[in-house]
């Protein structure tokens, strides 16, 4: 199965905000999120270290995991990535994009 990464909305180098991973059109019926683990790499630029861009570790809340972001290097376009294991033992990835600005 292939999925298309999600472009999101711009955000500010001061802003801290969160973004939201919905698994509901992945998951069959009855299965559940069991672990979830968000990561952060650079698509375009340069930032030596981005995963500072992740602030605080993934949540789950249903078929949805929640990761708060912060900082990142104004210029910089973010791969965010979260990868789920479910009751089924199935491992799912869904992606975004996020570009860091200043106002």
């Amino acid at each position: 199965m292939t999925r298309q990464n999600t472009r999101l909305d711009p955000k500010d180098v001061q802003e801290i905000d969160v973004v939201s991973f919905d698994f509901t059109s992945v998951l069959n019926t009855g299965e559940t999120i069991t672990s979830s683990t968000c990561t952060s790499e650079v698509y375009a630029g340069t930032d030596a270290a981005p995963s500072g861009l992740l602030l605080g570790g993934a949540q789950t809340t249903g078929t949805k995991v929640l990761q708060q972001i912060q900082a990142g290097i104004a210029g910089v376009e973010y791969l965010l990535r979260c990868a789920i294991v479910t009751s089924a033992s199935r491992t799912l990835v869904l992606s975004a994009l996020i570009q860091v600005i200043r106002i």
